[in-house]
């Protein structure tokens, strides 16, 4: 009998050993410092008042303001989800034609006047002078997760821009697209004009090692080669 009670107690005791040695191996496998922690936020995107303070340090006349404004966006519907492709085209589309333009010069201007309005171009155009700078944006309303922002332009009009905290991060809402940018453009017409942008992009990929090898003499003869590359008539083509 004291020979089984031995057994069980060095049972007990190796079970028990067991236990603290296990215990022991979760408690290093952790830091020592080990504490639920709050991942680290952009502190220019930690409060809708600090997203529009960065905002509106952007420089609104430059030609790269769609680049450096298009991530603060979030997308919240599938219908923003094409916005921001046709938007993100948009940006790529002004790189091709930045490179266009130091490859032809004016003379890229004159041909997209004339071949697309059809009509010469005017030697003196008059037109407002551009912006030399944009008023600052600023909170209108503000509640919860959503806010209301008014971007004044230097002509007096105004638009609105809507903002949404998602998580910790203060974003510029969709919604500023589909509800305010792009109210009245169908989700049928947006449609045809990424299926457009998509094989323009394409077709101008294909074609950038012959334009920097200086393949095309004219702006005419890179975009007649363009469209056809496109499956699609030339602008001037139906005149």
């Amino acid at each position: 009998m004291s020979t089984l009670r031995s057994i069980i107690c060095r049972s007990r005791t190796l079970l028990l050993i067991a236990i603290v040695l296990s215990l022991n191996a979760c408690d290093s496998s952790e830091p020592e410092d080990a504490v639920s922690q709050t991942p680290t936020i952009d502190p220019r995107f930690a409060t809708a008042e600090s997203l529009i303070e960065y905002y509106n340090t952007i420089d609104r006349t430059s030609t790269e303001y769609l680049s450096q404004t298009i991530d603060l966006y979030y997308v919240e519907t599938p219908l923003q989800d094409k916005i921001y492709r046709y938007f993100h085209d948009a940006v790529i589309r002004a790189e091709f034609l930045n490179e266009l333009k130091d490859h032809f010069g004016e003379s890229l201007d004159r041909y997209n006047w004339e071949e697309v309005l059809g009509e010469p171009m005017p030697t003196n155009i008059e037109e407002r002078p551009p912006p030399t700078k944009w008023p600052p944006a600023t909170i209108t309303e503000h509640s919860g997760d959503r806010a209301i922002v008014v971007q004044k332009d230097p002509y007096q009009g105004a638009a609105k821009m809507r903002l949404a905290k998602v998580g910790t991060r203060w974003w510029i809402s969709g919604y500023t697209w589909e509800y305010e940018q792009l109210k009245d453009v169908s989700e049928e017409t947006l449609d045809e004009v990424l299926d457009h942008n998509a094989k323009q992009l394409s077709a101008q990929q294909q074609l950038r090692p012959r334009l920097r090898a200086g393949t095309f003499k004219t702006p005419k003869a890179y975009y007649d080669e363009l469209y056809r590359l496109m499956g699609e008539p030339p602008p001037h083509a139906s005149r």
